[in-house]
């Protein structure tokens, strides 16, 4: 029975947004017998979704997404690729020279999210606890990636500079105690 693998291809368009999510967590909901009752793992994992979709749309330009859901007993795996710009904020793909490099991507009053780079074409994103206490006018751009990074086990970027392929990575436990 496992792994539960399905992949979708969507235009990608603010019209599609809707009917996209919709059927990605139908397919998800279908699959998960084992999490039913976790009304909070399923809230992120929508919220996971939304934030792929949405950046998807805010920054990639192109005309279709794929979007990648493998379901295991124990974890649930979201994968969004595209063909757009790659994904560079703070300018953090310079860094990918620099392996174990930390390049700060977003942060609010708990959290800073971090780019950490593992190689020269991947990043992993990490969240760690803020010291000092922020205005709300200083939340830098990249919000929903704490979003991600905060709801997920594993949250890796990479980009395939021969074929311009970006490709997030998103690990979530199912079962949570």
């Amino acid at each position: 029975m496992y792994p539960i693998v399905h992949q979708f291809s969507f235009q990608n368009t603010r019209l599609s947004i809707i009917t996209s999510l919709r059927e990605i967590l139908e397919f998800i909901n279908g699959h998960l017998s084992g999490c039913a009752g976790r009304y909070t793992r399923h809230f992120e994992i929508e919220m996971v979704i939304t934030e792929l979709l949405t950046n998807a749309i805010k920054h990639t330009g192109n005309a279709e997404i794929s979007i990648s859901i493998s379901i295991s007993k124990e974890y649930l795996i979201i994968e969004k690729s595209d063909h757009g710009n790659p994904f560079n904020p703070n300018d953090f793909l310079s860094q990918f020279t620099n392996t174990g490099s930390k390049v700060q991507l977003s942060r609010d009053d708990l959290y800073s999210i971090y780019a950490v780079i593992e190689n020269d074409h991947q990043a992993r994103f990490i969240c760690e606890e803020n010291k000092t206490s922020l205005s709300f006018v200083d939340i830098m751009e990249h919000f929903g990636l704490l979003i991600i990074t905060r709801s997920a086990e594993e949250f890796i970027y990479r980009y395939n500079p021969v074929t311009g392929l970006n490709t997030f990575r998103v690990h979530m436990l199912l079962n949570q105690d």
